[in-house]
This record gives C-alpha cells, sequence and structure tokens, in this order.
C-alpha cells in the first residue's frame, strides 16, 4: 500500500510517496485479490482474513512465500534495466519470494 516515484538519476534512488487517489480504489481492489487467492496457500492467513482482522505485510509476506515455494504460485514483478526503474526492489522480493538453495531437496 505504497507507491514510489524515482528520481531520473543513474541510481535511481526510489522516494516514498502516497498512492494517487486516481488508483487507489485499484490497489485496494488489487491487495483484496491477491489476498484472497493466496490465503488458499496459508491457513493461518484464510483465518485472519475470514474473521475480518487487518492483515500486516508480514503476514502477507510469508503467506506469498509459502505459496511460490509450493510452486503453485508465481510473483510477478516489474521493472526497467534501461533506467534501473524498480531493479532493486525486484532483487528485494526475490529474497523474500523465492527459494534459498536450502529450501529445496
Amino acid at each position: 500500500m505504497k507507491a514510489y516515484q524515482y528520481d531520473g538519476g543513474p541510481d535511481e534512488v526510489p522516494t516514498e510517496i502516497d498512492i494517487p487517489a486516481d488508483l487507489k480504489e485499484t490497489v485496494e481492489s488489487r491487495r483484496e485479490t491477491l489476498i484472497e487467492v493466496v490465503s488458499e496457500f496459508d491457513d493461518e492467513l484464510m483465518m485472519i482474513y475470514l474473521e475480518g482482522e487487518t492483515i500486516s505485510n508480514e503476514q502477507l509476506k510469508k503467506a506469498i512465500r509459502n505459496a511460490t515455494l509450493s510452486v503453485e504460485f508465481f510473483p510477478v514483478l516489474c521493472g526497467s534495466a534501461y533506467k534501473n526503474t524498480g531493479v532493486k526492489m525486484m532483487l528485494d522480493a526475490v529474497i523474500d519470494y523465492l527459494p534459498a538453495p536450502t529450501d529445496v531437496a
């Protein structure tokens, strides 16, 4: 539930900004859909979701990782190697969601 604006420099340092008003409804809808799909892979998240409680980012990240490790859910990330936009965040997501060598037999 964040937006980022890039400075246009060679390092493309992102600045956290509020989600633009015209995209707020779309973002909330997409987050709800993500939670619904990912909760199918995490019983704890499913219970929290069904009880109508607020789901933290850490709980959601954990569920996305579990779903990814089950090889039934595949996160899709966007970025641009040309301008280095989003590449650092994509690499952080690789660490957060994809299996480490110790996670696979």
